[in-house]
């Protein structure tokens, strides 16, 4: 199981995530990320998978759920939401892709997990969101979401034939909203001093407000 925890002196964030992939093998381990700041880490300790069905069209189940602890959210936070995505790639991909964003943070690794990963999940309807409620600036509870993942990534489009040491990413992002629906995804930064926006200010927080899993695909 890979578990995901962080905390800091304005806020926290932990994070389990239990993944059930079809044609799954083995789990591809993440790299520990770089702390932000010496109050906020990220700590990651593997994935714990199981084998499902896949279908007769080629696509197959991928199951997230995600049990989660808020906390140190700003008063106005009256919503929240994992937004997720999954793509299969090569393993060498993901694991690149997943060091690379694991390097970032504020809106640098915002945009960089949505080019390796959210915009061409989005485009292959490979995408997913569960909605929890936030009160008194936190939320605890178990959430699961599924997303079916086709087979077009893969085939080399080239070949026509299975690519190389195949596997499948999925990673979800939190979004904050206020009671009127106003929000946007959340990012670890400091919020602006030029901005008198509270629907801005509280979605910048101390912690990483993303959760990625990763493994390798047999049987395609």
């Amino acid at each position: 199981m890979r578990r995901a925890s962080q905390a800091s002196d304005s806020g926290t964030l932990a994070v389990v995530v239990a993944v059930a992939f079809g044609f799954i093998a083995l789990p591809v381990p993440a790299p520990a990320a770089t702390p932000a700041s010496s109050a906020a880490g990220l700590a990651a300790t593997g994935a714990a998978m199981a084998p499902v069905a896949a279908s007769t069209d080629g696509s197959f189940p991928v199951t997230l759920t995600l049990t989660t602890r808020l906390a140190g959210l700003r008063p106005e936070v009256a919503t929240g939401a994992w937004v997720c995505s999954a793509r299969a790639m090569t393993k060498s991909a993901i694991d690149a892709e997943i060091a690379k964003i694991g390097a970032l943070s504020a809106a640098a690794a915002f945009d960089e997990f949505h080019a390796g990963l959210g915009y061409r999940a989005h485009y292959l309807g490979q995408q997913a969101s569960v909605e929890f409620p936030v009160a008194g600036g936190g939320y605890t509870g178990t959430l699961s979401v599924t997303i079916k993942v086709g087979g077009a990534d893969l085939v080399d489009p080239a070949t026509q034939r299975l690519i190389a040491d195949p596997g499948v990413m999925v990673g979800c992002w939190l979004r904050l909203l206020d009671a009127r629906g106003q929000g946007d995804f959340a990012l670890q930064s400091p919020a602006s001093a030029a901005s008198t926006s509270k629907v801005e200010a509280m979605r910048h927080v101390s912690m990483r407000p993303f959760v990625l899993v990763s493994a390798s695909v047999t049987g395609a």
